[in-house]
């Protein structure tokens, strides 16, 4: 009688490692429709990655086949950057109360069971609209926090998504915690069996059994940078937010963290070029004692060329674009680079965002890598790369460049 117990229980086991076997080797079919990650890494000169969508949407498709232009030169040219949208952003209160931010690449919502708000990523430009978002509403240094934020993709129970779109649309950073938690049972159940059958203390912690961690990928806040980094190439970086002087005021409204690419910029160039101690407030100052436009409404070009010349910095004339994509510009930019020069560029990063209108920034390039990737001192979408400098083609189509000029020691 003992032999046949035994023998049942063999048996009802190896039918139990059976089923657990076909369950595994059926489940990819059952999530066959949900998307693989988008992005396809190629490795740079840098030992960074660039952000190639696996299928390129037709949009994409036709700005990537647009020819080489060649930009226009200037001597004057006064464009005016700017990060207003037209109407006012849709704030935290908003989503709060029912509103939902919902554009092609990003929604935005409330629950009210998590007491959480909620990204739906849509596209890799998901997080370029996060930032974007977050910078008009004064919450860059929150926008990480766990406790008050969260990806659709982190959530363990559907019904606590608001509906802004199918789930199969989104793209996947990580496992879903639905899908980890499965995994998580299943192995339980077979440590469970091994314990019975071999009289191991059930969920003893020295069982052999890998632990998932459903919240290893998520975002952690970014440490503040208190100093100037400095890059692969030598130089001198400040970011204009996450950093030590995201609060700064700016002469007309406004801190340097939603408005102030223009001086951090300027701040890089002098201080790898010229003056080691000009940071940012250094040079919003430097900006207010030539009388040039710096506040809520952004800064110009012509502000940032004089304040770099009147430290005794080389410059170019203006190259002037009419809103190229990266393909367009970069032989353009490899010529001058060739030739010495670095550039700082005036982009815009969206064509109308409910959080800055065209986002218009400006950055520093310093290099172009054997496969056309733009690098760059980004002050703000680039702050927290590292080492820098930023891929600029990350969130192709954008930038879209307006203008240019080249600087030199």
């Amino acid at each position: 009688m003992k032999k046949i117990l035994i023998i049942t229980v063999i048996i009802l086991f190896l039918l139990i490692l059976l089923i657990f076997l076909i369950s595994n080797f059926k489940r990819p079919s059952s999530t066959s429709q949900l998307p693989t990650p988008p992005i396809s890494p190629i490795p740079t000169q840098y030992g960074s990655r660039r952000i190639i969508p696996k299928s390129i949407n037709p949009t994409i498709a036709m700005f990537m086949n647009l020819p080489p232009v060649k930009p226009i030169i200037v001597e004057n040219f006064d464009y005016q950057q700017s990060t207003k949208p037209e109407n006012s952003p849709i704030s935290l209160s908003d989503i709060k109360n029912g509103k939902i931010y919902q554009t092609e690449n990003l929604g935005i919502s409330y629950s009210p069971t998590l007491k959480k708000y909620v990204f739906t990523r849509k596209t890799n430009l998901a997080q370029k609209e996060i930032d974007e978002w977050a910078r008009a509403n004064d919450l860059i240094n929150q926008i990480n926090n766990p406790n008050i934020f969260t990806d659709s993709t982190d959530l363990t129970d559907s019904t606590d998504l608001t509906d802004l779109t199918d789930s199969t649309d989104l793209p996947r950073r990580s496992p879903s915690a639905d899908e980890t938690e499965a995994g998580s049972t299943d192995l339980t159940m077979l440590a469970d069996l091994f314990a019975l059958l071999f009289n191991m203390p059930i969920g003893s912690e020295t069982a052999d059994f890998p632990s998932f961690d459903s919240t290893s990928s998520s975002l952690t806040s970014p440490t503040p940078l208190t100093s100037p980094i400095q890059t692969l190439d030598n130089l001198t970086y400040f970011a204009q937010c996450n950093g030590a002087f995201d609060n700064y005021s700016l002469p007309q409204g406004c801190t340097l963290c939603k408005a102030g690419c223009g001086p951090t910029t300027a701040s890089m160039v002098l201080a790898s070029y010229a003056k080691p101690i000009a940071n940012p407030p250094y040079t919003v100052d430097f900006y207010q004692s030539l009388n040039a436009p710096l506040g809520c409404d952004g800064s110009s070009i012509s502000g940032l060329k004089q304040t770099i010349e009147s430290h005794g910095i080389q410059t170019t004339s203006y190259l002037v674009f009419n809103r190229s994509v990266a393909n367009q510009v970069v032989d353009a930019f490899k010529q001058y680079l060739k030739d010495g020069w670095t550039l700082v560029v005036l982009g815009e990063f969206a064509d109308d965002s409910p959080s800055c209108g065209r986002c218009g920034h400006f950055f520093w390039v310093v290099d172009v890598d054997a496969n056309n990737n733009i690098w760059a001192l980004d002050p703000f979408y680039g702050r927290l790369q590292n080492p820098q400098p930023f891929n600029e083609n990350t969130y192709y189509p954008y930038p879209k460049y307006v203008a240019a000029f080249g600087v030199k020691k």
